[in-house]
């Protein structure tokens, strides 16, 4: 009952700005059919980073879809999830503090977004890719979704502390220096942690350090 009233004042919030909302997916729907009609679609996802066939090249540039896959994931929620979070009842005369359920009806909120951004999406590639290989893809989707979710984590921490710029650029410089840098990237997407690829511990671990950092800006935020 509390999740699907928590799931109505969502939805009420993200009501607004969705012209601005509107205009950003009209963008990112050029650059994925962008994406579709090259040569580059294959089993990985495309909001998934790859490796360049030469070390010598820039994996950045081989990456600019997953780049924008990110940019686009961060920019989409106008930050309204974050308000949520911060006020948890608008109306003035009902005010209650911010506690369990409401970060935890925050954090099922940001992990469904993830859920059916990523996961629309990889529907689609399941329809326009004929040679596609679903373990591979889903692998992989798994991969770019729960490293959105962690990119927002670390812009809603910097939302609650009031430094809503530094964690747009903190997730932006993390994940495009592991693009940029062609070893670190090759032992991240390679490497393997017993049965499970090195990137789903490491991911795990990161998330609940940043939940546990987002609890904590949470209980002592420095916006209104």
């Amino acid at each position: 009952m509390i999740e699907m009233h928590a799931l109505r004042r969502a939805m009420q919030q993200l009501g607004p700005r969705n012209g601005l909302r509107a205009l950003i997916l009209l963008a990112f729907a050029v650059l994925v059919t962008n994406y579709y009609l090259s040569r580059k679609p294959s089993s990985i996802f495309m909001g998934m980073y790859r490796l360049s066939e030469n070390p010598q090249e820039s994996n950045l540039l081989t990456n600019m879809h997953a780049l924008v896959f990110m940019i686009t994931g961060m920019a989409l929620p106008l930050e309204q999830l974050s308000e949520y979070l911060a006020i948890p009842n608008p109306l003035v005369y009902i005010r209650q503090d911010r506690g369990i359920r409401h970060f935890a009806s925050y954090l099922a909120l940001l992990a469904l977004y993830c859920l059916v951004f990523t996961g629309i999406q990889a529907c689609i590639s399941f329809v326009v890719i004929p040679d596609l290989v679903p373990g591979q893809l889903l692998s992989t989707a798994i991969c770019a979704g729960l490293t959105l979710f962690c990119m927002l984590l670390m812009v809603n921490c910097s939302y609650l502390l009031a430094n809503r710029a530094a964690g747009y650029i903190v997730a932006l410089v993390i994940y495009a220096s592991l693009l940029s840098f062609w070893p670190a990237a090759r032992w991240f997407s390679t490497a393997h942690a017993g049965p499970l690829p090195l990137w789903l511990p490491s991911l795990l671990a990161l998330t609940v350090a940043l939940i546990a950092a987002n609890a904590v800006a949470c209980d002592h935020p420095r916006i209104a």
